[in-house]
């Protein structure tokens, strides 16, 4: 038979391993046998034909859980048992290995190997590098990148998330040279930097325009999707030229 998990019959009636009545499976009684538990209240059906006084059923907490105590207990105290009885490990040998002769310099190493050893002090040092820093052009990218691109969630939706990887794609190219552009506009809108920052910005807005017109004027690039981001971009720029107006007129 199947296990159907623990009995939920009187004690009466799991001391004499009788089965339990499920009322919802009815159709599983079988009438011609009469030794099931029907958990009736307050007696159950065998211990009032037994004439027993019933000791009543288990609460539904003590049927889910059981008390590992004794076992967990019983458990320590034959690891302490077996613990006890395992013989003490080997003391190691305290004989440490004579030290050999030390070598101080290495005229003493060439002497005992018999082969020419050079000096470290001799050496030549390697030369000090310089860490390359990124250029005011791949500044102003990832600034335009950071600042102005949004990727999307669950709750919103993102902004142009499609464009740093065609930028890193077409590095140095048309679209590289319009976020580049952007990206100097955005800073000299920045309090203290619009001197230099907007000189650069032209300049390369400048290029991206050369960039752009040659590009329309060849029949393979007009579909490019570089070449259409790189119209809708230059737009942008437009705008932030438009913040830059105010304040140029004053």
């Amino acid at each position: 038979m199947v296990y159907a998990g623990p009995s939920r019959g009187c004690h009466n009636c799991r001391q004499r391993r009788i089965k339990v009545f499920h009322a919802p499976h009815f159709y599983a009684l079988d009438q011609t046998n009469t030794a099931q538990c029907d958990q009736k209240v307050p007696a159950c059906g065998q211990c009032t034909k037994k004439k027993k006084t019933c000791p009543g059923y288990r609460s539904e907490a003590d049927i889910i859980f059981r008390v590992e105590n004794d076992h967990a207990a019983s458990l320590v105290a034959g690891r302490k048992s077996r613990r006890r009885s395992s013989p003490p490990p080997q003391a190691h040998s305290s004989a440490q290995p004579s030290p050999g002769p030390v070598i101080q310099d290495s005229a003493e190493l060439a002497k005992s190997t018999g082969t020419s050893v050079i000096s470290y002090e001799k050496l030549e040092q390697p030369p000090n590098f310089r860490t390359l820093l990124p250029t005011v052009g791949e500044r102003a990218s990832c600034f335009f990148i950071a600042n102005y691109i949004l990727q999307s969630s669950d709750i919103s939706y993102g902004f142009m998330e499609y464009l740093p990887p065609l930028v890193g794609y077409q590095s140095g190219g048309m679209l590289s040279t319009v976020i580049e552009c952007l990206g100097l506009a955005a800073i000299s809108n920045l309090a203290g930097s619009q001197a230099q920052a907007t000189i650069a910005a032209r300049r390369r807005y400048g290029e991206a325009l050369a960039m752009v017109n040659r590009a329309l004027q060849t029949p393979h690039m007009i579909t490019e999707d570089q070449t259409l981001l790189s119209v809708m971009l230059l737009g942008v720029y437009e705008v932030f030229l438009t913040c830059q107006f105010p304040r140029h007129v004053s």
